[in-house]
């Protein structure tokens, strides 16, 4: 059987077909028309699933989608999702009744965490947990080579975990989550709070290496918060492996300084736990949504 995975994202749709030994046979990419709204983002994710199936003519395949957000166990529907107009919609049977047949749906951070734990950093660890800081920033628990969702459907969702009591406000509802300190979006805003100027990730780690001492400064706290929640992340899980993905995991420091930081932080002076850069890159996802429909269609 063939399978074929879908990576829904805020900028952009991935497609990817594998066939039977999990080798790459056709990837297609699409812009996300998260503007034109959720009737049209559910057509692009169907049209995007024809052309993938049309290469690979009859072939029997599973089908794995992913995104992000969390899904409601209790009602199907997604929350939490940074494509706003697909919250509180229940995805996986419309996205069923669009295609007309069954898949499997999932988190984002879980197919990356799933797909490096199957193909990638993670392959030689039993609890991997995948840490992703990009514009948000989340996570997924892999155990045994398969994803761990929990009763309610946020298992490795660290990044609305409360890191500064009465901290930043998220927009969640509630106040000092990771993600208000972990990610692009987070740095990008300390950076404007205390310079009054407006620029991106890679112009704060450029404008560092210059000397700019506002970067300097706030980097230096996205290490230290790196270091908290991450100490309380292996306290709680103890996972045999961290890989980090999204863009963030690009930051070099963050595998010396940000590791020392976490030392400072954990409980006992030796910890075994590897914090590890990805290797699947942006394929990650897409792979993982693969392997999931996969695994769920196996166990119909």
């Amino acid at each position: 059987m063939h399978m074929i995975g879908i990576d829904v994202g805020g900028t952009k749709i991935e497609g990817v077909a594998l066939d039977n030994k999990g080798r790459e046979i056709f990837r297609l990419r699409r812009r996300t028309m998260h503007d034109s709204g959720y009737e049209n983002i559910i057509k692009q994710i169907a049209g995007i699933h024809m052309s993938i199936a049309a290469n690979i003519e009859d072939t029997p395949y599973s089908l794995g989608i992913c995104t992000p957000g969390t899904i409601d166990h209790d009602n199907g529907r997604l929350r939490f999702c940074n494509i706003e107009c697909m919250n509180g919609k229940n995805l996986l049977r419309d996205l069923q009744d669009e295609i007309g047949m069954p898949l499997a749906l999932t988190n984002d951070a879980n197919s990356f965490a799933l797909a490096e734990a199957r193909l990638g950093a993670g392959r030689s660890g039993h609890f991997v947990f995948g840490m992703v800081l990009g514009t948000g920033c989340g996570g997924g628990l892999v155990v045994g080579g398969d994803i761990w969702e929990g009763c309610n459907g946020i298992a490795g969702e660290w990044g609305h975990s409360m890191l500064y009591h009465g901290g930043h406000a998220c927009y969640c509802g509630r106040h000092g989550c990771v993600e208000r300190y972990l990610s692009g979006t987070a740095i990008e805003q300390s950076y404007h709070a205390i310079s009054g100027r407006k620029i991106t990730v890679p112009e704060i780690l450029n404008a560092r290496k210059c000397g700019d001492p506002h970067a300097a400064r706030v980097l230096d706290g996205f290490m230290e918060a790196f270091g908290l929640a991450t100490a309380n992340l292996i306290t709680i899980f103890d996972p045999d492996i961290i890989v980090l993905g999204g863009g963030l995991s690009n930051i070099d420091e963050i595998y010396a300084e940000g590791t020392r930081r976490v030392l400072d932080n954990i409980m006992g002076d030796h910890v075994k736990t590897q914090v590890s850069r990805n290797i699947l890159g942006d394929s990650a996802g897409v792979l993982g949504a693969a392997l999931h429909g996969y695994e769920v269609r196996r166990s119909c």
